[in-house]
């Protein structure tokens, strides 16, 4: 478990394809990490203008945030491991 003082972040991006890949080299290396991702579509309040009218025109690629954290002594390598094999 890597706790809230003990992480940095190696990815913050709207890419699905790029999070799992991010994920993919960590697992690869025997990188312990967590995710987070936050979703703007759900974070409407039900019954508002907006979430009435829907999402006609958005863009749903972009609605999701992804974030990845390491421990803080795995930063480096982490990095190192994700730049290598852009």
């Amino acid at each position: 478990m890597i706790f809230f003082w003990d992480k940095q972040e190696v990815y913050v991006g709207n890419s699905m394809r790029r999070f799992s890949e991010i994920r993919e080299i960590l697992a690869q290396h025997s990188i312990e990490y967590t995710y987070k991702l936050v979703n703007h579509e759900s974070s409407r309040i039900a019954g508002s203008y907006r979430s009435m009218r829907g999402s006609a025109g958005e863009n749903m690629e972009i609605s999701t945030i992804y974030y990845v954290y390491v421990r803080k002594k795995d930063y480096e390598q982490a990095v190192g491991s994700i730049h290598q094999l852009r």
